[in-house]
């Protein structure tokens, strides 16, 4: 069974923020998220965006995660990640 890649970020999205991951190339990939409340008890608390990226082909693929509120021009965080994805669909971070 392949081995996907998961990237985990915090977040706050009770004040709007998010994170918004794309890959380059984006046809090498299959990209889903979910939030995972730090406390589900506090509604709009701090928690945790986990993206799970599942190979599609072998290759090469950047990831580009912005972070910040989608109705702002200028973004408050941004990270990048170059993996590997072999013969098998395995993703190793590079």
């Amino acid at each position: 069974m392949a081995k996907p890649f998961e990237l985990v970020l915090k977040a706050l999205p009770g004040a709007g923020y998010s994170w918004q991951v794309s890959a380059t190339p984006s046809d090498l990939v299959n990209i889903t998220t979910r939030f995972v409340a730090s406390n589900p008890k506090v509604i709009g608390g701090p928690g945790e965006e986990h993206f799970l990226i599942t190979g599609l082909k072998a290759g090469e693929v950047h990831l580009k995660a912005t972070y910040g509120r989608s109705w702002e021009k200028e973004c408050s965080q941004v990270k990048e990640f170059d993996l590997a994805i072999d013969n098998k669909f395995n993703i190793k971070q590079k």
